[in-house]
């Protein structure tokens, strides 16, 4: 029986060993007849029977097996189908209640060196060893008519025929894990020509060139403005520094001034007595040109633009705060 490629449609199976898979199973319906191969959803099954002897009476096995996706590396699933409801099988080595095979115990099976032909003989010359069901069953089997007896299994088994190919291309195909066919690429439609291309008058030119000026021109007020506006911040701090040192100084002074005249007040040393009234005015003058001093150096830093209103006042007020306390209250 020929296998044809349509007959993978839908299942699991590695493409690679498609081909194997299908000589083998030509193998095994070439040497057992009654076997065929047939589609369970996405599985692909053998079901039939194979020719068994019991008490020298000729009989058959139903036989009903399943490729598993990862054959020939794994075995096949095997088992016998119930012929009829009230069957029973025999207590024997390798077969269970249910009609399932525990092949371990019947055969071998070396990943892609064994062959379905050897595990089904295998399987025929086990239970022609040990008798799977009685004298009796064996006799009815052998009186039923094997296309029956298989579209018996295939009713109970909900097998159905493999999908017919369409245009040689396989419909539903479920791939081996991780291979991926490639698809049909959709035709792209073609694109139109370009368009050709302009031709530069000189007009574009001159235009493109003022356009390039007038960028360049843009960019180099703005990089000047930056410069400009950094130069006046570094000015207005430094000069904020000066006046608040002038301010410390004044402080400074004022209070060395007042030192050392309780020094001096403490000496008290007759012969160079000064007078109080000519040394208080003395101290108050040197007060007064310190503070108006200082008073012009904001004012002409104010003037010039390099300190701005908040720092201009807050220097002025300090100034005159400072003049109250240690002048005008001090009299």
């Amino acid at each position: 029986m020929e296998i044809e490629d349509y007959f993978f449609v839908g299942t699991g199976f590695n493409p690679s060993f498609q081909n194997a898979i299908k000589y083998d199973l030509k193998k095994l319906t070439t040497e057992f007849r009654e076997l065929k191969p047939a589609r369970q959803n996405q599985n692909i099954v053998v079901i039939g029977t194979i020719p068994l002897k019991i008490q020298n009476t000729s009989t058959v096995l139903p036989l009903f097996l399943i490729l598993p996706h990862h054959f020939p590396f794994n075995s096949p699933i095997a088992s016998i189908p119930h012929p009829k409801s009230d069957f029973t099988f025999s207590n024997v080595k390798g077969l269970n209640t249910d009609g399932s095979l525990d092949l371990a115990q019947i055969f071998t099976w070396v990943p892609k060196k064994s062959t379905l032909p050897q595990l089904v003989r295998s399987i025929s010359q086990h239970f022609h060893q040990h008798s799977p069901y009685t004298l009796d069953d064996a006799q009815y089997l052998s009186l039923l008519d094997p296309a029956s007896l298989v579209e018996n299994i295939k009713y109970q088994s909900d097998l159905s025929p493999p999908p017919p190919p369409q245009n040689n291309v396989p419909p539903g195909y479920v791939p081996y894990p991780s291979y991926v066919p490639n698809p049909p690429k959709p035709v792209q439609p073609t694109p139109p020509p370009p368009p050709p291309p302009k031709k530069v008058t000189p007009e574009d030119i001159s235009k493109a060139i003022d356009q390039a000026a007038t960028l360049l021109s843009t960019a180099d007020d703005k990089i000047t403005e930056g410069y400009n506006r950094s130069i006046e911040l570094q000015l207005m701090e430094h000069y904020s520094r000066t006046a608040q040192n002038l301010v410390n100084d004044f402080e400074r002074l004022n209070a060395q001034l007042t030192n050392e005249a309780e020094q001096i007040e403490r000496a008290q040393i007759p012969e160079y007595q000064i007078d109080p009234a000519i040394d208080k005015q003395c101290r108050k003058k040197a007060q007064d040109n310190l503070f108006h001093e200082s008073v012009k150096e904001v004012k002409d830093l104010f003037h010039t633009g390099l300190l701005t209103p908040d720092v201009y006042i807050k220097q002025i007020r300090t100034l005159h705060k400072n003049y109250f306390q240690n002048v005008i209250c001090a009299k």
